[in-house]
């Protein structure tokens, strides 16, 4: 036997919800899961901006490098 989370009565091992008050025993659980879905998800977000970026200031430093040496001192002053 356990005790219910929220009344504190005791209940069967497996219960998921107490025959008491009714309350999910897991939804702490549920509720980090969520969270930790929706951080892995800001996270892949972050990324692909900062990709994005990334492949932006490459293309410009090509394009540069094709250009002439007043070119390439107009950009690094702008």
């Amino acid at each position: 036997m356990k005790k219910c989370k929220y009344c504190k009565s005791e209940i069967n091992e497996e219960a998921i919800v107490c025959p008491i008050c009714k309350r999910n025993q897991n939804q702490r659980r549920n509720i980090n899961i969520a969270i930790i879905i929706i951080g892995v998800i800001f996270i892949i977000v972050i990324l692909s901006f900062i990709g994005k970026e990334v492949d932006k200031t490459k293309d410009e430093i090509d394009r540069i490098n094709g250009n002439s040496v007043e070119q390439l001192e107009d950009w690094l002053e702008g």
